[in-house]
């Protein structure tokens, strides 16, 4: 693979999104081949696993497979081929998610998650990986101030969203070479140089 591979990620209403697309848009304007992706619904197939996701009414267990198979068709389409011709990936979410949100979040067995996930992503795992940590509450209440809805997983309680938090900061202390955490509840153009300087340390990414 001769592309960087980079992944954000982040509770809800974290800023993630905006950042991702931030950081993109930078990259292309300092003449970078870069894609922007996300998990679910980074091909036309995860879009329609992304609107099932939102509006049916599914167990645990199926979520989580249908998160897997939307895995399995992104990396097979999007990342794979794309690291294969030196661009920069950088995608809104990928395995950690499902890790915090199915694992911690759900309380679903880590072992089987992990033994899932290695076959969707097929050898695949990120160059860097940003986190914009933040109190779930706190970021709940920035979002309500801005009159954001809530949906989804966005609507499971605060224990729920503890529990995610906490296994996205596991994961960082076990591989804090990959991962770098950010305090989310900084301002937007805090967060943003953050994140360059996060990505710099990246030698085959050139920001200077």
């Amino acid at each position: 693979m001769k592309g960087v591979f980079i992944v954000f990620e982040g509770g809800e209403f974290s800023g993630k999104t905006t950042q991702a697309k931030r950081f993109a848009q930078y990259l292309k304007e300092k003449g970078f081949d870069a894609i922007l992706t996300r998990e679910p619904g980074g091909t036309p197939e995860g879009q329609k696993i992304r609107e099932r996701l939102l509006h049916e009414k599914l167990t645990a267990w199926e979520e989580l497979d249908l998160f897997f198979e939307d895995r399995r068709i992104h990396v097979a389409k999007i990342i794979k081929p794309s690291l294969r011709e030196g661009k920069i990936v950088i995608s809104d979410r990928f395995s950690p998610s499902t890790i915090a949100y199915q694992g911690g979040g759900r309380g679903l067995d880590q072992e089987l998650i992990s033994e899932k996930d290695y076959a969707a992503r097929n050898g695949i795992w990120p160059d860097k990986i940003i986190l914009l940590d933040g109190d779930p509450e706190k970021l709940r209440e920035r979002a309500a101030g801005r009159g954001e809805k809530l949906a989804n997983f966005e609507n499971l309680g605060f224990d729920f969203h503890s529990r995610v938090r906490e296994s996205f900061l596991k994961q960082a202390r076990e591989n804090p070479n990959t991962w770098c955490v950010i305090n989310a509840l900084r301002s937007i153009e805090h967060v943003f140089q953050e994140v360059k300087a996060c990505v710099a340390v990246l030698e085959s990414v050139n920001l200077g």
